[in-house]
């Protein structure tokens, strides 16, 4: 390990460990408990481990102390929305947890934040993009570090229109999909542009043949994806075999480093938005000290999905180490005074949304590494313009 690594994590691992390290193992009380409520089967499953593992260093970091006792992460399903509300309640009921973290998709983010409000336990969705998480079904429970569909789609508009202004969406029949169609036409209308047409796949579609006939029939300008998951991998897989890799360009908001890499070499292609990207020159030198001992730990290059489940985990911990207490509101007040100096990343008061300046990335022409697939093209910065403002994300808080 680097001596940079040595100093950023094995300091902060050693001084929580000084502080707190004794004083927890001395106690026989009950640990900290936090829910997360992430895939473990379907199309978004591997997000799910890569939000793990990020998770579980962010808790090595902090000696898996907080508050003088240890903590415990409670990994449970979200096959379902329906699954997850329970799963969530149950973690609520059951194991007592101080907060939840996770939400793989938008259905099962949102329906986790309504368990948030109807409990007043602490929510943060870690994975989900849909804007009413937010939006109109806010409230002072739910927070958010993923990016939202609107701002992706502010972000990589600029990139898209110069290709053409005539788009064709393919996108997948849940609130995510709809989102990204109806953020996408608005930006499109603006520029004076044409939809070419608006297909809609469910989860898990198995052969995207049918749909692929229709865009080379259309011919548009440019493709569309808001695909979830191995779904992107599995289309463009097809795309690639079907002869369009080179003929229509193809983009896609808030895509997955574990489902470009899903693609292969040979078939990658695109201009991706991302919260995050391990190659990226701007990154901090925190981040490069998690993405180094991520690969140290794995093999392979961090995916943005283990820096999401790692920031959030931390930012979490760091809210907890803050509070007046572990009661839920007290967890919530931390969180919303909770800044990141280094960044100057916080969760905006009036709708709990963090702030991440936006990566805009392209595949490679020539890729010759098994991973290292995108080039950065460029960074959005973070601002509430390129966000929206509260008329135009419809966030009424409320109170605890």
């Amino acid at each position: 390990m680097k001596n940079s690594t040595l100093t950023g994590w094995g300091l902060a691992a050693l001084t929580t460990a000084l502080t707190f390290g004794s004083v927890a193992m001395a106690q026989d009380g009950e640990p900290i408990r936090i829910g997360f409520v992430m895939a473990k089967q379907g199309a978004i499953a591997e997000h799910g481990v890569h939000h793990h593992q990020g998770t579980q260093l962010a808790l090595e970091q902090f000696n898996h102390t907080v508050r003088g006792a240890p903590v415990e992460l409670i990994w449970l399903d979200e096959p379902t929305p329906q699954d997850a509300q329970q799963n969530m309640q149950r973690l609520i009921d059951e194991q007592k947890v101080v907060a939840v973290v996770g939400g793989g998709n938008s259905a099962t983010a949102l329906a986790m934040s309504a368990v948030a409000r109807q409990n007043r336990v602490p929510f943060i969705a870690t994975n989900a993009a849909a804007t009413d998480i937010t939006g109109r079904e806010c409230h002072r429970y739910t927070f958010r570090v993923q990016l939202p569909v609107d701002p992706q789609v502010r972000a990589i508009t600029g990139q898209l229109r110069e290709y053409g202004t005539n788009w064709y969406f393919m996108a997948a029949s849940y609130a995510f999909g709809q989102d990204l169609v109806n953020s996408f036409q608005r930006e499109l209308n603006a520029i004076g542009g044409t939809t070419a047409a608006v297909d809609q796949a469910p989860l898990n579609t198995p052969d995207y043949t049918s749909y692929i006939l229709k865009i080379r029939a259309a011919q548009p300008d440019v493709v569309v994806g808001g695909l979830a998951g191995a779904d992107i991998s599995t289309f463009l897989k097809q795309w690639n075999e079907m002869g369009m890799r080179d003929r229509i360009p193809f983009a896609q908001i808030g895509v997955a480093d574990a489902d470009i890499w899903g693609i292969g070499a040979d078939a990658a292609a695109g201009i991706y938005s991302k919260i995050w990207y391990y190659d990226n020159p701007d990154n901090p030198q925190e981040d490069q000290e998690f993405a180094e001992l991520y690969k140290e730990r794995h093999g392979h290059p961090a995916p943005d999905r283990a820096w999401m489940g790692w920031y959030s985990m931390r930012t979490l911990l760091q809210s907890l180490e803050q509070a007046e207490s572990t009661e839920p509101a007290d967890v919530v007040k931390a969180l919303e005074n909770w800044t990141d100096e280094g960044r100057g990343t916080q969760f905006r008061s009036w709708d709990h949304q963090m702030l991440h300046p936006i990566v805009i990335a392209g595949a490679k022409k020539e890729i010759t590494d098994s991973h290292a697939f995108l080039d950065v093209l460029t960074v959005v910065p973070a601002t509430d313009e390129l966000y929206g403002t509260q008329d135009q994300v419809g966030c009424e808080i409320g109170d605890l």
